[in-house]
């Protein structure tokens, strides 16, 4: 079961893979509290964007220590 925001973020992301003008440049800024579970975002990104829409993902992290996650 996903957090609302995590659910939030998949709707985003379906979103943007059967939106029409799929050509934009999409940015997504989450502010997530510590242990929120902003490290499964990615992986929800991943999974519904790389394919069809992306070759690949940026995800910005604030500190070195997030990027193992």
């Amino acid at each position: 079961m996903f957090r609302q925001h995590q659910d939030r973020f998949g709707e985003i992301c379906h979103e943007i893979r059967t939106t029409q003008n799929q050509s934009r440049t999409h940015t997504i800024i989450c502010s997530i509290t510590p242990g929120g579970g902003k490290s499964l975002l990615p992986i929800i990104a991943a999974k519904l964007l790389i394919g069809p829409i992306a070759d690949r993902i940026c995800w910005v992290v604030p500190r070195r220590s997030l990027q193992q996650q």
